[in-house]
C-alpha cells in the first residue's frame, strides 16, 4: 500500500501497513518520506521491535542466522 495524503498547509504523510495474518492484526507507520524502499524497512524494523519480537521470538534464531550470511 502506498499512497500519499494531502492537506493544504500542513505537509504530506505517506502511510506503510504491515498486517499479520496469523494473528489478524495489523500496524501503519505514517511518514513523510518518499523514499519508499528505506521508508519500507524502517517500518518492519518498527513493527519487529514493537509486536514481532515478541509473538514471534521462535524466529529471532533465525534472523541471527540471516544476518551472518550476509
Amino acid at each position: 500500500m502506498f499512497m500519499t495524503l494531502h492537506r493544504s498547509g500542513v505537509g504530506k504523510a505517506i502511510p506503510y501497513g504491515i498486517y499479520d495474518v496469523n494473528r489478524n492484526e495489523g500496524m501503519v507507520n505514517v511518514g513523510t518520506s518518499y523514499d519508499t524502499s528505506e521508508f519500507a524497512v524502517e517500518s518492519i524494523r518498527r513493527w519487529w521491535l514493537m509486536f514481532g519480537k515478541g509473538n514471534y521470538s521462535c524466529l529471532l534464531k533465525h534472523y541471527q542466522e540471516a544476518l551472518l550470511v550476509l
